[in-house]
């Protein structure tokens, strides 16, 4: 989605797990410049709660400020290890 720089933006959406052993997922924002280029390192890109293990759906909200060079976003479901997620209600807007 298209975003103005220095503009806070709320995502909120929920997340249902079913996550093996030392697996975690998470909502993340990335955003990008006007060459598609991500503006900032994946790992501090702005993420809302760490999931783990079984999750009925559960609400996630947080807020991220789009940097000076940003033009767009684009919400991840981010995964590391084995499981099976569901998502629901997914919203981003300032």
């Amino acid at each position: 989605m298209a975003v103005h720089p220095g503009t806070r933006y709320q995502f909120t959406g929920k997340m249902k797990t079913q996550l093996s052993e030392g697996a975690v997922a998470y909502f993340q924002i990335a955003f990008m410049d006007a060459y598609g280029g991500y503006t900032g390192d994946t790992a501090d890109l702005p993420k809302g709660r760490l999931f783990t293990g079984e999750n009925d759906y559960t609400q996630d909200t947080f807020e991220a400020v789009a940097p000076q060079n940003a033009t767009a976003a684009e919400v991840r479901i981010f995964v590391t290890g084995k499981g099976r997620i569901w998502a629901s209600g997914l919203m981003m807007f300032s």
